[in-house]
């Protein structure tokens, strides 16, 4: 198949009008596609978790497997473990420990988290309920690429149609050459077509309207409906 338009010099309002349709059809699916960017990204799971930490003893390393500790039953005991994770990214200005791969407990949940713990090496007092999942993907990101598809197949689709499939450009064509050949009424003619229509309707309006006040006469006269 030639990748050039077929018949380029032919047809050319039609193409264009049926490329405005294909464009407003692409955009409103885009805007569709758009404003479900957030709800789809609300759907995807959710592995990366940030926690606020308070105190630390060391610092976490990326990749460095930590135990995620719970409240201490006790002052004197220790605290138990709940869980574990994955040290993914930590930010010492801000304090914030970002991990991956977490897995709670049984009866346990990230909001009960208090405390990390990497062997000796590491110790840390994470503040309590700070522990928030984040998007793996952000949801702009996600709206761009589906809208960006979106318009990228429409215009494919498009341009297919209207320059290189053969037997759409030809009815295309054809089509353009019919309406070259229509008769288009003046002006004048449109607004004598208009009073003629208008003159009709309140003709036959009075029409049916008489019909209906002699009718009703005969019937009450006949005794059908009451006087």
């Amino acid at each position: 198949m030639a990748l050039g338009i077929y018949k380029p010099e032919q047809g050319y309002w039609m193409r264009v009008l049926t490329a405005c349709l294909v464009a407003a059809v692409t955009l409103a699916t885009a805007g569709w596609l758009w404003d479900l960017g957030p709800q789809l990204a609300d759907k995807l799971p959710r592995s990366i978790y940030a926690m606020a930490i308070n105190v630390t003893i060391g610092e976490p390393k990326p990749a460095q497997a930590i135990e995620l500790l719970g409240v201490a039953p006790t002052p004197d005991a220790p605290a138990p473990k709940i869980g574990t994770a994955e040290a993914l990214a930590y930010n010492p200005d801000g304090r914030v420990l970002k991990v991956t791969k977490l897995v709670m407990d049984d009866k346990y949940d990230p909001a009960q988290i208090t405390g990390i713990r990497a062997g000796d090496a590491l110790a840390a007092g994470v503040i309590p309920r700070t522990v928030k999942a984040q998007d793996l993907v952000e949801p702009l990101y996600i709206q761009i690429t589906l809208a960006g598809i979106a318009i990228l197949a429409g215009t494919a689709f498009a341009y297919y149609i209207c320059g290189l499939r053969q037997g759409t450009v030809e009815f295309l064509i054809a089509t353009d050459s019919e309406m070259k050949r229509v008769n288009w009424s003046t002006p004048r003619e449109i607004r004598g077509s208009t009073l003629v229509v208008i003159g009709a309707c309140f003709t036959i309006a009075g029409a049916l309207f008489l019909f209906d006040l002699i009718f009703q006469a005969l019937f009450k006269a006949g005794g059908v409906l009451a006087p």
